[in-house]
């Protein structure tokens, strides 16, 4: 004797799929249900087992039609979804090849802003944050917040790196962010973490004109027992570095594709214990291009003066430091390049670093401790008893970033 029977299971909207069990019960006391061999049941018992199985596969074919479902929302939310970069271990420009990496990140999250209006900084990776790149990164946010409507950027906070005198675990990292206002730029919350002092006094100011008054809140930081005199080189300085951000710089679009023009600057004052840190920065055309508009015949006798023979972006930063004709050609500017150099000639113990597209020039004074970076050694300047050095490196900062590392001590003799 065979038994057949129908069994209609609904899979969804307007959707069913018919099974046909054969049961075949010739043989006892066994049966035959799909080909597979059984101990013979009742009738009642069959009639149970059946229907399990029938709600069995209802259940599955809903689950896997939900399943499909959710795949497919899923893929339509990816292509409108928040575009994720990882930001790389090293926030930092001081060593040539962390600097690379750091630069190679910033042109990815130039690339994703362009292209996608919401953007998050994964920062899982980072343990070390450095002030020239710290600066930098938050110039960059900055310009790409304000020129480019719709974008909105967020970021994964920093895991915890060993800092300190007994290398304890702290949020550095996320300390310093927090110190120049980055999260307050994005407009992303933070949570409450104590105030390390390698970044407690880190300080940040930006603007668009030439005018020291702006720099005010900024050097109100700075230990009151400082000179008058020590603090007009100062003064002067980094005025003249605002300066050539707003005046010197030679209209034209940045080389990132974006075709922006920020004539701004962003500064940065941060001490720590009898250091001193003062960096400007912008986000223009850069001192190579700016110095080879310059009259040919005040580069021609620059570069005899201080034998000058290539035209890379290190020399022509270090060109630029003897330049006392400027584009705008007033009488009170007239002195610009010689005011960057005379903090180094006036402190012993103080460092200049120009940083501007693929080039770097360093000054250090006579009782400075710095050394050039061991894949710099070669680039020392002749005549200069290693006191001056430069070198280029494979991505561009695109702009400049004027740096002076002081000791209070010195500034207050």
């Amino acid at each position: 004797m065979a038994i057949s029977i129908l069994i209609n299971i609904k899979l969804g909207l307007n959707q069913a799929s018919t099974t046909r069990l054969n049961i075949d019960l010739h043989q006892s006391p066994k049966m035959q249900i799909m080909g597979v061999i059984l101990k013979k049941l009742r009738k009642d018992k069959l009639r149970f087992i059946i229907r399990a199985a029938e709600k069995r596969a209802t259940r599955n074919s809903r689950k896997a039609s939900k399943g499909k479902r959710r795949s497919t929302n899923t893929a339509i939310a990816r292509s409108t979804d928040t575009t994720r970069i990882i930001a790389p271990g090293k926030i930092d420009i001081y060593s040539p090849k962390a600097a690379v990496q750091f630069l190679q990140f910033l042109n990815h999250f130039r690339i994703k802003a362009r292209y996608n209006k919401s953007i998050q900084i994964c920062f899982r990776n980072t343990s070390r944050i450095t002030a020239a790149a710290c600066l930098l990164l938050y110039a960059e946010t900055d310009r790409l917040l304000r020129h480019l409507p719709g974008l909105k950027i967020s970021c994964t906070l920093p895991p915890m790196s060993p800092g300190g005198k007994h290398n304890n675990q702290e949020y550095i990292v996320e300390s310093a962010l927090k110190q120049i206002g980055f999260f307050t730029l994005i407009g992303q919350r933070t949570r409450q973490i104590r105030n390390y002092s390698s970044v407690a006094f880190w300080r940040q100011l930006s603007g668009s004109m030439a005018d020291g008054s702006l720099t005010a809140s900024l050097f109100n930081s700075l230990p009151k027992e400082l000179n008058a005199y020590a603090r007009s080189k100062l003064y002067r300085g980094t005025f003249e570095a605002m300066a050539n951000c707003v005046e010197h710089a030679h209209p034209a679009p940045r080389k990132d594709g974006l075709n922006i023009q920020d004539k701004r600057w962003w500064m940065f004052v941060g001490i720590k214990d009898d250091s001193l840190a003062i960096l400007v920065c912008d986000l223009g055309v850069g001192i190579p291009n700016t110095i080879r508009n310059h009259d040919k015949d005040v580069l021609s006798r620059i570069a005899s003066t201080i034998g000058l023979k290539n035209d890379t972006d290190a020399d022509l930063i270090h060109a630029s430091t003897f330049v006392k004709r400027t584009r705008t050609e007033l009488g009170h500017r007239g002195k610009g390049g010689p005011d960057l150099r005379s903090i180094v000639e006036t402190f012993p113990s103080a460092l200049l670093s120009i940083r501007s597209n693929m080039g770097r020039y360093v000054l250090k004074g006579k009782d400075h401790r710095s050394k050039a970076h061991r894949n710099e050694k070669q680039n020392y300047i002749a005549g200069t008893d290693k006191r001056e050095w430069k070198s280029n490196i494979s991505e561009s900062i695109l702009g400049t970033i004027v740096e002076w590392n002081l000791s209070i001590k010195d500034m207050k003799k």
